[in-house]
């Protein structure tokens, strides 16, 4: 796995770059402190998987992504931002501009390691999904628009299941007929966890979602999904009128 970082902290690229030539599977194809930099490196060096702070020189990294996103169409790297500031404007853009994780400083840099195999893992939506990676990413793009509307918190890990969940559901929804046995588990290889840890971050992120986010959003857009005695609706429910929403959107499109 080619790895690129950029960050203007040269201890840690440093600290970085001895810790993912220890790795048998992986190297770091280089490093960049200025943001003005990084899309003319990434488009020379071509790495797997960028490493990109929010904050940088000149250029900071929501700014790279935004530019990545209407440059390169074709052979973009897998972004793991990296930042000091998790807020949620911060997490939600980065996630609706492509973003694939966002792991916040100070980390362990075994941490790093296991989220970039991650990010790579032959089993991730692409290859579990019927969709290319264009239609993925548009599908994505929706998904984070409405999740930001409804109030869904990106910092949460849930957040990011129900993305991934939703997206698998919408290519093909035969995922739908075995929640427990088949979408839990492949979504929990996507990140490295367990299907029982996957469902309870749902429910915990749907429940905070029901609580704090607009409800005026969710009553328009659930209106009929809302289990009777607890006033949200499952993840089940959740996943498969999300799929058909973006499924109604694009197809008007």
């Amino acid at each position: 796995m080619r790895v690129m970082i950029a960050d203007d902290n040269i201890n840690l690229c440093e600290a970085v770059e001895a810790y993912l030539s220890a790795q048998p599977d992986m190297e770091c194809v280089g490093q960049v402190g200025d943001g003005r930099h990084v899309l003319p490196m990434v488009q020379r060096l071509k790495p797997d998987v960028l490493l990109l702070d929010v904050v940088m020189p000149y250029v900071d990294g929501i700014a790279v992504l935004e530019k990545m996103k209407s440059t390169l169409t074709v052979g973009r790297p897998r972004v793991i931002m990296v930042s000091a500031f998790g807020q949620e404007r911060y997490v939600g853009h980065a996630n609706r501009l492509g973003a694939d994780y966002y792991l916040m400083k100070p980390f362990s840099l075994a941490v790093l390691v296991e989220r970039i195999r991650q990010v790579m893992t032959i089993r991730s939506s692409l290859d579990c999904s019927t969709l290319s990676r264009s239609d993925l990413n548009q599908v994505k793009e929706q998904l984070v628009r409405y999740f930001e509307q409804m109030g869904v918190p990106p910092h949460y890990k849930g957040y990011r299941y129900l993305l991934e969940a939703v997206c698998l559901a919408y290519s093909d929804p035969s995922w739908l007929n075995g929640i427990t046995k088949r979408l839990y588990p492949a979504v929990a290889r996507r990140f490295g966890t367990s299907g029982s840890q996957v469902e309870r971050a749902m429910r915990h992120a749907i429940e905070v979602t029901w609580e704090k986010g607009n409800l005026e959003q969710l009553n328009y857009l659930f209106p009929y999904e809302v289990d009777a005695e607890r006033g949200k609706p499952t993840n089940s429910s959740f996943i498969a009128k999300m799929a058909d929403i973006i499924a109604l959107d694009l197809d008007s499109a």
